[in-house]
């Protein structure tokens, strides 16, 4: 059933119905129809895939009563016939008595005549942190149900002690049955992604069934008089134009790829929608106990609990061995006692105390904390001896003249991040609010913790400036707190007077309560959202646009009732939820304006066949290809968009803003439906219609004038579908695609012998362009028969669909300019809107090139590629007009963001700055290395390009050039820029080594002196600054020509060479290892393998030295050389010898650098560590390196340019892979030489220091 609602949505009807009427047309004729069965079956097989699609990614289970279910312990122990049994929970019935032990479930509510020590957990229910102690009270308790001392509900964990009950209430009539009727009674709620999808899938469903009938109409009267097939198959064509087929199938994998980002960071999506839910919220009402904080008291300073208890204890003290120790709420305990406990001396109780206590005390309570006394009594032994029995029921123990101790505050903390989340929510224009079943004072106090109230409440106000509360206006302060008792007498607008405020706490809630105020808050127009953990959360967790539940501390029933669920408890999740969501709102937008941007150079066409009228110019079949082909490719991609901005998003108001505006627009909407007899107020279906004529009422409702008022009211809300972007997609891109189209169809034809107007006179006559035409004559006199008529109309036909194709390439980046241009940086960052075109380009060139596909889908192999420029073209305006809508939309966009809030408390910046200064560290250690690299295949060209000198000079040794110019080119600006490169993702060589390092320019008493020297020089150069080597009045270019002069002064060399304990980035030891050690290594592997190509090409190294000596060998017509063997070497071996003896240097130079690359990585580590060969990119690089190197060696047109051989033989790198691995060896010598001196560097650690708790990192390691 669930597939067949799938399957039965409007598109997909319209897809069925048109699928099924090709097929009619078989019954009329059908040799003439058999071609559209093709059309047919490809239409209800897009259908059928929409739908399974849906089906399958839109599964969720509904067990929330089951939930419920499983939360009732299944046997409980009862006195039945004076006996204990043991019977099923669902058998209690009102008044049975039930005992209760420690590790039970309470099966139904009780209440309590008898107990020890019993405590029990209500967290899921009331949201209170701690166990809560239960006890008999005769007289009954004054407080509510909840709250009541004597009171326990079906559900709730027994923690402590046992306890007698009496049954009050069972089954579906206990607090938590009345929390399953609520949250049963709730119907789920349509996302705002759903009902906007829905509205326009209505909208454009309507537009094409009028459009497709008109035509019908008129195709009947003009064109297809008395044809009913083609005319049918025209209104097909009319129909599958307007309908995006693949959008349904887009939208749904786009929310499917979001929502496994989402569980990626811990996010689980329940509903696909609820991802963009996420990101359309106003507001956001969460839970505390679980959510905001960690459930879980932490000993402070100070603290809380209820009553008090008493422990006795050996304590040997001057007048005896025992001694009490009493603990429990503050005025209990300091009503017991006469003293107060100062520098270990009792000293009596005055007014001065009492006065401090008092302080002490509602400081912390003002803080959410819980606050409990402590009191000892040191028992006289010839009172109370060792020996002595106490018990609780004689009171054989003192019960007053206690000395008071002090106070200790136990709080549950807020979570890790929750300040910042909620910050950047409000930042983010959504309102938070806290809707809590713990007391006022605590829920005040966290929220002030967390950024959820930073203002003032009337209360607040009146403490501060002394002011009565009723002489305080509303609008005075920001932030308001709501007991629970008082939300059952509000009347409507004082519940717009709460909505109003920013900031809103609510406390003392029940279940009801929480469900009623998300109903208000959606009554205003909210996309309210609900965090929450416990069974008192679920039917608010229903009721919400969005039910956020928690996996770890929630419950089975608010996780189902949810829509999602955060994995790790974070709430901080939420806000990547956020993000999330707005960005799959912008990349949905984005896709389906892409998507629809085509249609207008698809409907034009049809409309010209009929009323102009001119051959078709894209068949119904090409549109599909379209629609299926790579448009859903292409829209697919947009899954994958970035932000445009860093923050841009999170900064925005919320799509649907509540306004004063939007408040009035939602009211008078609601009253228009309230006016429409049997309709419900906030849907346009019956209310007490069945499935079948709700799905009639909702076909009729384009043609309800209520249907449009609501579309067409002005209000602030950003809609999925909007007036921009029909505006864009059906007018202006609608219509540069659609002249890039037309001008293209008309130049094929045009080349094709026929001018417009030829066209349109052939296509009136109604005889040319189909099989067994007769011959046209054109106004040239050229004479063109059928099968040039109809190879003409194919190429014409897939010019058409090529140009959709091609701009929409280019439309691809246009629908992303909102905030940047079109090329920026960001716009083109997606890697797979390239994939994209690459698959629409394979797809799009096979059908039109392919033979045996034009039986299907026409096209022809003759049309030139030459025309794809005229689309190109208009592709490029299509990114200038992009450009220009920035430019003009830039303001309207800029008027959205929200303002900053002032004293939010925010992410802790200095940590940032930590990572900071690694990242600094990590850059000047990775650039050195660079640097370093570079360096060392410069210096091995520069050496091999020194002893290599030509015979003209007087240099001793006359050497033919090791390595050409053009070839060190090669190395510096290919796999040495490419290796280069890679460095940047180095990481350092052990965990904390950077950071264990000074500074690289340390402040000490020689640097300041010798920057004191520094300076001296420079004074006393005349004219010369101090800072620097600038004269200080001089001009721009006086100042450029002195930079240019300063290598030749004394002062630069004195400044350059001064001993320092900075460590430079191109220092000593840098040159060192480049130009002499590494260096040299390099030169003797690179002159090795040079000798030894020269010797197996027939010259020893003296008779290489002669020849070159000699001038007038190595080149081009050169007289035989011979050898000391007596061979005789011609002109084209000599050459032939001399590029491969270049190349082998040239190879050297790589194959040394590639070992290199891990060499001058080693400082603290060996060169083959761990960490030195992770970085992926250096192998890549390699890889770059060593295809351009083979690549210009071995391939032979390139040695025009480049020189080299093919005929090196590969033996040949053995050798500079020997003396690669002799590079190794030294830099792992130079680790050992030079540690010493590395951890003279290293700072000493700092007594006190408090960092990371130790333990945690222990256990995680063990």
């Amino acid at each position: 059933m669930k597939f067949i609602d799938r399957l039965l949505t409007m598109f997909n009807l319209l897809l069925i119905v048109a699928g099924i009427l090709e097929y009619i047309l078989l019954g009329i004729d059908f040799k003439a129809n058999f071609a559209n069965t093709y059309l047919g079956a490809i239409l209800i097989g897009v259908a059928l895939i929409n739908a399974f699609i849906d089906f399958y990614q839109l599964q969720k289970s509904e067990a929330i009563l089951a939930s419920f279910l499983a939360m009732i312990p299944p046997t409980c122990r009862v006195v039945r016939d004076g006996t204990i049994k043991s019977i099923a929970a669902a058998g209690l019935v009102k008044g049975d008595i039930v005992l209760l032990r420690s590790g039970d479930k309470t099966p139904a509510d009780l209440l309590i005549f008898a107990s020890s020590e019993l405590k029990v957990d209500n967290s899921s229910l009331t949201g209170e942190s701690e166990p809560q102690e239960r006890f008999p009270m005769p007289h009954g308790s004054q407080l509510r149900p909840a709250e009541a001392e004597n009171l326990t509900f079906n559900s709730t964990l027994i923690v402590n002690g046992e306890a007698w009950g009496i049954a009050v209430r069972t089954g579906d009539n206990t607090f938590i049955g009345q929390i399953a009727s609520l949250t049963g009674s709730e119907s789920d709620n349509k996302s705002p992604l759903a009902v906007e999808i829905g509205a326009f899938v209505i909208i454009l469903s309507t537009i094409a069934v009028i459009f497709a009938i008109a035509f019908f109409a008129v195709g009947l009267a003009t064109v297809y008089k008395g044809k009913i097939a083609a005319t049918v198959t025209f209104a097909v064509s009319i129909l599958v134009a307007f309908v995006p087929e693949g959008l349904p199938s887009v939208v749904t994998l786009l929310l499917s790829i979001a929502a496994k980002r989402m569980a990626a960071q811990n996010v689980l999506v329940k509903d696909l929608q609820g991802v963009e839910t996420l990101g359309s919220l106003t507001l956001l009402a969460t839970d505390k106990t679980g959510t905001l904080t960690r459930n879980q008291m932490t000993v402070f300073p100070f603290n809380s609990t209820n009553k008090w208890a008493l422990v006795v204890l050996k304590k040997t003290h001057a007048n005896g061995c025992l001694s009490a120790l009493l603990k429990g709420a503050p005025e209990r305990v300091l009503a017991k006692c006469t003293t107060y406990l100062k520098d270990g001396t009792a000293i009596p109780i005055t007014d001065e105390f009492r006065k401090a206590y008092d302080e002490a005390y509602n400081y912390m309570a003002s803080r959410g904390h819980r606050v409990i006394g402590c009191a000892q009594n040191l028992l006289p032994g010839e009172q109370y001896a060792v020996d002595h029995v106490f018990t609780k029921n004689d009171l054989n123990y003192p019960s007053e003249g206690y000395c008071f101790i002090g106070l200790v505050s136990l709080e549950d903390p807020p979570k890790h991040g929750v300040r910042e989340a909620i910050g950047t929510l409000r930042l983010a224009g959504i309102k938070v609010m806290m809707v809590t079943g713990d007391h006022p004072k605590t829920a005040e106090a966290i929220a002030r913790k967390i950024n959820l109230v930073l203002g003032e409440t009337r209360e607040s106000l009146s403490a501060k400036t002394g002011r009565p509360i009723e002489e305080i206006y509303e609008d005075e302060t920001s932030a308001i707190m709501i007991h629970g008792d008082d939300l059952d007498s509000l009347e409507g607008w004082q519940w717009d007077q709460i909505f109003n405020k920013q900031e809103i706490v609510f406390a003392r809630t029940t279940p009801k309560h929480k469900l009623e105020i998300v109903k208000r808050a959606q009554a205003l127009g909210h996309v309210v959202g609900v965090t929450g953990d416990g069974v008192n959360d679920s039917p608010a967790l229903k009721k919400a646009d969005l039910g956020i539940a928690m996996n770890i501390s929630g419950s089975d029933v608010s996780k189902e009732a949810a829509n999602m669920i955060l994995l790790d408890d974070n709430f901080a999740s939420t806000v990547k939820g956020v993000a999330e969501g707005r960005l799959i709102f912008n990349n949905l937008k984005r896709s389906i304006q892409y998507t629809i941007s085509h249609s207008t150079p698809e409907i034009i066409p049809q409309l010209l066949y009929v009323v102009v009228p001119l051959p078709l110019a894209i068949s119904a079949i090409l549109i599909l290809v379209i629609d299926l082909g790579f448009d859903l490719f292409m829209g697919l991609t947009f899954a994958w968009d970035k932000p445009e901005s860093d923050d841009g998003l999170m900064r925005l108001k919320p799509r649907k803003p509540v306004t004063d505006r939007s408040i009035l627009s939602l009211k008078r909407r609601a009253l228009r439906r309230v006016k429409t007899i049997g309709m419900d107020a906030e849907s346009q279906d019956r209310t007490s219609a069945s499935k079948i004529r709700r799905f009639i009422e909702r076909l009729k409702a384009p043609f309800t004038k209520v249907f449009w008022q609501d579309l067409f009211e002005e209000t602030d809300h950003e809609k999925l579908v909007d007036r921009g972007l029909l505006s864009y997609a059906y007018l202006e891109a609608g219509i540069i695609e659609t002249i890039s189209g037309l001008l293209v169809y008309f130049v094929v034809f045009w080349k094709c012998g026929f001018t417009p107007a030829e066209v349109w006179n052939a296509q009136k006559a109604g005889v040319y362009f189909v099989e067994g035409a007769p011959n046209f004559v054109n106004s040239r006199g050229q004479v063109i028969d059928a099968a040039h008529q109809l190879d003409g109309f194919a190429q014409a036909q897939s010019s058409v669909y090529l140009s959709i194709f091609i701009n929409q390439c280019f439309n691809v980046f246009a629908v992303k300019a909102k905030l940047t241009f079109p090329f920026g940086r960001r716009v083109v960052s997606n890697k797979w809107n390239f994939v994209g075109i690459l698959i629409g380009a394979s797809l799009g060139t096979f059908v039109i090139y392919t033979p045996p596909l034009h039986i299907v889908f026409g096209g022809s192999h003759h049309l030139l590629p030459l025309y794809w420029l005229i689309p190109a073209a208009f592709g490029i305006l299509l990114l200038i007009w992009a450009s220009i809508r920035v430019i003009l939309l830039r303001k309207s966009i800029q008027d959205k963001t929200v303002k900053d809030i002032k004293g939010l408390m925010m992410y802790d910046n200095f940590a940032s700055t930590v990572k900071g200064v690694a990242e600094g560290r990590l850059i000047f250690n990775n650039l050195k290395r660079s640097i370093q690299s570079v360096l060392l295949s410069d210096s091995s060209n520069q050496e091999a390009c020194l002893i290599n000198c030509t015979a003209s000079s007087d240099v001793v040794v006359p050497l033919p050039l090791a390595i050409s110019a053009i070839l060190i080119l090669v190395i510096d600006l290919g796999f040495d820029l490419f290796m280069g490169l890679t460095f940047a993702w180095d990481k350092p060589e052990s965990d904390d080594g950077l950071m264990r390092l000074k500074p690289r320019k340390p402040v000490t008493d020689r640097s300041i002196l010798s920057l004191k020297r520094r300076a001296l020089r420079r004074v006393k150069t005349i004219g010369m600054d101090a800072e620097s080597q600038d004269r200080t009045s001089a001009s721009k270019i006086r100042r450029f020509i002195e930079r240019l002069k300063a290598p030749f002064t004394k002062v630069f060399w004195q400044d350059l060479f001064e001993e320092t304990d900075h460590e430079k980035l191109v220092d000593r030891g840098l040159l060192s290892y480049a130009y002499l050690e590494a260096g040299i290594i390099e030169t003797i592997s690179g002159l090795l393998v040079y000798f030894v190509v020269f010797w197996k090409c027939g010259f020893t190294p003296a008779e290489v030295w002669n020849a070159q000596k000699a001038g007038v060998y190595f080149v081009e017509g050169a007289p035989n050389f011979v050898n000391s063997r007596g061979q005789v070497i011609d002109a084209a071996h000599q050459l032939d010898g001399f590029a491969q003896a270049q190349s082998s240097v040239y190879l050297s130079i790589f194959i040394n650098q590639c070992f290199n690359v891990f060499a001058v990585k080693a400082k603290l580590t060996f060169p083959f560590g761990r960490r030195v060969v992770s970085n992926k990119w250096n192998f890549v690089g390699i890889l770059i390196g060593a295809s351009l190197g083979t690549f210009v060696i071995y391939t032979p047109p390139l040695h025009i340019v480049f020189g080299g051989s093919h005929h090196l033989l590969p033996l040949y790198w053995l050798i500079p892979a020997a003396f690669g691995i002799l590079l190794l060896i030294w830099a792992s010598i130079r680790v050992i030489l030079l540690r010493k001196s590395i951890q003279d560097k290293t700072v000493k650690d700092i007594k006190g220091l408090m960092m990371f708790p130790t333990m945690r990192t222990m256990s995680v390691k063990h």
